[in-house]
């Protein structure tokens, strides 16, 4: 049998939810912010990191689509995310934990890893994961538009 327990509400669009192996949950926003809820103390006032101003979240299935942090990340404090622009691009980019506050990311940290033109403004998927082999796996969609033209 499961059994669900309702632990934090009240996002704007919810599209990803990762941990860090912390007791915190990592909150992810189509329209460009990252939240932590913490077990211990619930959901932080401030955002772990908000890029509103780099993200297109205009369409429905477009925004900040996904959250992976590193195998290593207590070691190195990366952590990666996808994300569409205001061209419509896949957006894949590594930032950095700041290393003085554990609930704040360094925006200036972002160092951009790919870039992948989307030919139209659905079906971009947008989950990342790091799979056993240490590889970080990323999921594109499959071009989208009525039919799938592509």
């Amino acid at each position: 049998m499961i059994n669900l327990e309702l632990v934090t509400d009240g996002y704007n669009v919810p599209v990803d939810i990762a941990s860090n192996g912390s007791d915190r949950l990592f909150i992810v926003e189509k329209r460009g912010i990252i939240h932590i809820y913490d077990f211990g103390t619930g959901q932080n006032d401030n955002p772990f990191l908000d890029i509103r101003g780099k993200v297109n979240s205009g369409s429905s299935e477009r925004g900040l689509l996904g959250l992976a942090f590193h195998p290593n990340y207590g070691e190195n404090g990366y952590f990666y995310i996808h994300y569409t622009r205001d061209d419509g691009s896949s957006v894949i980019a590594q930032y950095n934990v700041d290393p003085d506050n554990a609930n704040l990311a360094l925006e200036d940290s972002e160092k951009v890893l790919m870039v992948v033109t989307q030919p139209f403004s659905n079906h971009n998927a947008g989950d990342l994961a790091f799979g056993p082999d240490g590889y970080l796996y990323i999921g594109f969609g499959d071009g989208g538009n009525a039919d799938d033209p592509g």
